[in-house]
């Protein structure tokens, strides 16, 4: 069980595109957050807060972000981004007028600084699936199940840019995964 400190707050919480936009996106670079979530890589809703992002994006031009639709699932239109140039040109595919122009375009994106030097086991990556059950906001309770899994891509980790499209080795996700020659179809990459 979980309680919040009285120094923190809660995220006011929505439809599930809100929630996905708040956790993923903007709110979690805030830098009263910061202290408490230095876990999460700094991240932004494009294109509303695409200045926001070119400033960061300035002071480390040598770091890889990826780009995630807010509002999508399985893998679907992820990709690595390494230069301003490649980003430019994506967002001038989406909208037609002024790239990054506070409009809506077709649906948003997060893009997230990468995490280049990730946690590997067995030279690969993975993420963990927990389970939780929130039943109040006002004061926050959750409860967390004992048993959850993780999730594993089929190909060993590089930090090679050769690399960068190679989606076996950077996203965890099954739909993904399940085109991979080593899938294995018994556990599906889950432990």
């Amino acid at each position: 069980l979980w309680l919040l400190k009285d120094n923190q707050r809660e995220k006011e919480m929505g439809t599930t595109g809100e929630a996905t936009s708040t956790f993923g996106g903007r709110n979690l670079s805030c830098p009263e957050d910061r202290g408490f979530l230095d876990f999460v890589p700094a991240s932004y809703l494009l294109p509303t807060d695409y200045s926001l992002f070119l400033e960061e994006y300035r002071k480390n031009p040598t770091a890889t972000w990826i780009m995630k639709p807010a509002n999508k699932a399985q893998g679907r239109g992820i990709f690595l981004v390494s230069r301003l140039g490649q980003l430019k040109k994506w967002s001038k595919l989406h909208n037609s007028k002024n790239p990054f122009q506070a409009i809506p375009m077709r649906e948003p994106y997060i893009i997230s600084r990468y995490i280049e030097r990730p946690f590997l086991v067995g030279g690969k990556k993975f993420d963990l699936r927990l389970y939780v059950l929130v039943t109040s906001y006002r004061p926050l309770k959750v409860y967390l199940f004992r048993e959850g899994f993780a999730r594993f891509c089929t190909e060993n980790y590089t930090r090679d840019v050769v690399d960068f499209e190679n989606l076996m080795m950077h996203l965890t996700n099954v739909a993904v995964q399940k085109h991979a020659e080593d899938y294995n179809e018994t556990h599906g990459g889950k432990w």
